[in-house]
């Protein structure tokens, strides 16, 4: 019997879990952006005075997000139009301001993090950290289906 109860416990947690995942599945066929503010307030059920910061902090996360984006998709936008025919130079070029815009974005990251961790707890930073790296790497493989494979 001592053995079989935890075997029990991961089975009961096992739809709840599912649940949870369901969310993230649904978003690969939809705008990731248009339901992040939804996804969020699900993760992270917040009421009164620590909404209302974690409304602030998040509205100035997803503008700078926003520029950010508008960068990504330019730059895959330049990848896909030049990959066929990319010399070594363009593509050092492209690889360097792929990296460039990925530091610019953790440093984004790290600096709401810590607003949030400020602002509300650590337990909230983690819960919103892993919630939006989810989305950005569904956001992103939404983004990176449409490229064409390297030949």
């Amino acid at each position: 019997m001592k053995r079989l109860l935890p075997v029990l416990l991961i089975l009961a947690a096992v739809p709840r879990a599912e649940a949870a995942d369901r969310i993230y599945h649904d978003l690969l066929d939809a705008d990731v952006a248009s339901k992040k503010t939804a996804v969020m307030e699900r993760v992270l059920p917040l009421t009164g005075e620590d909404a209302a910061a974690f409304t602030g902090i998040l509205a100035d996360y997803e503008k700078e997000r926003a520029r950010l984006a508008d960068l990504r998709n330019e730059l895959v936008q330049e990848y896909a139009a030049v990959e066929g025919t990319m010399s070594e130079q363009v593509a050092e070029v492209m690889v360097k301001q792929f990296l460039d815009l990925e530091s610019k974005e953790m440093d984004l990251k790290k600096r709401t993090l810590r607003k949030v961790q400020e602002k509300l707890s650590a337990r909230a930073a983690s819960k919103f950290y892993l919630a939006d790296t989810k989305l950005d790497l569904i956001a992103y493989l939404q983004i990176l289906a449409r490229l064409p494979f390297v030949k």
